[in-house]
């Protein structure tokens, strides 16, 4: 374990990554990925000149598709993979100080799917400042997108047709429909307007992901391997990867701290002590109360108190 965390705290090193930062991440920014993709976020991050704590990008899980040594089989497996957000390449268009903004979009007609009523299609333009022989020009750039080519539907399996069909839209986009298809345009715009700084490289928001983009279970067999699920070989044993060791550096921090609240608890008051006070009625004894003795009638005289009656 001592190995471990000094390998930890090299990688960090080299990336020039503080605990406290690392700890903000791993906890809070990205609480699900693993150290590996957490590391591989960095590293990206790095490269492009990028703050991870913004949460310019996404750990998203996608599907590639490779050749298994064992059987020849070609099969799908989900690889989790660092992919840009809108924010990443609104960030690289202004950083050319060229980009002027965006016009307003442009929505196609009204359509229904299944309960929700969407635009069909949206336009946007990206406006770029450039100079042309000494003047001036401001060029704008299309971004049109149709709806059901980018929109993310979830996927279940039909007996009669052998393969998983779409059944309605997934939780993000039945949720915000008409601002997803507005970042689609947008990211489409900017790759348009900003080729050489952007590239060809897609957004999350444009990536048909299961569960609108939550990380795919590791336990789920069907989808690990793919998202056809004849593709998944019956009675095949696959193992699964090993638990990931703690992080050492936060189990550093929470045993650093249940030793300091061990030290700061508060000594509990001493009990008080005995005393010989009733403080309960039951306790008090009961005495007999002798009712007072009839006068004789022949002798009207009160008798004499014995000493023992008498009370001084």
């Amino acid at each position: 374990m001592a190995k471990q965390m000094q390998k930890l705290s090299d990688r960090l090193a080299k990336r020039n990554i503080r605990d406290e930062t690392w700890l903000t991440l791993r906890n809070s920014c990205y609480p699900t990925a693993t150290q590996d993709e957490l590391l591989m976020l960095i590293d990206y991050c790095q490269a492009r000149n990028l703050d991870p704590i913004k949460k310019p990008v996404h750990i998203v899980p996608l599907q590639t598709k490779q050749t298994n040594p064992n059987t020849g089989r070609d099969e799908y497996v989900t690889k989790n993979v660092i992919m840009p957000g809108i924010y990443e390449l609104r960030v690289t268009a202004h950083r050319t100080g060229q980009f002027v903004g965006m016009t307003d979009p442009e929505f196609g007609e009204p359509i229904t799917i299944g309960s929700t009523t969407v635009p069909s299609s949206c336009t946007v333009r990206a406006k770029r400042a450039f100079t042309i022989n000494g003047q001036l020009h401001i060029g704008e750039f299309p971004g049109r997108v149709l709806f059901h080519e980018v929109a993310g539907f979830k996927k279940e399996w039909d007996d009669v047709q052998r393969k998983k069909v779409p059944k309605g839209l997934n939780k993000m986009w039945a949720e915000r429909p008409v601002t997803m298809l507005i970042k689609c345009a947008e990211a489409a715009a900017l790759r348009s307007a900003f080729p050489e700084e952007i590239g060809n490289e897609q957004v999350v928001e444009e990536v048909d992901i299961d569960d609108a983009g939550q990380p795919i279970p590791a336990n789920d067999k069907s989808k690990r391997r793919g998202a056809l699920a004849d593709d998944v070989i019956e009675g095949e044993s696959e193992e699964l990867p090993e638990p990931e060791a703690p992080d050492p550096i936060l189990r550093d921090r929470q045993a650093s701290l249940e030793a300091l609240t061990q030290r700061a608890r508060p000594v509990p008051p001493a009990p008080e002590p005995e005393t010989n006070q009733v403080d309960d009625l039951a306790d008090v004894p009961d005495y007999v109360v002798t009712p007072p003795a009839e006068p004789d009638p022949k002798n009207p005289k009160p008798p004499i108190p014995e000493q023992d009656d008498i009370p001084f």
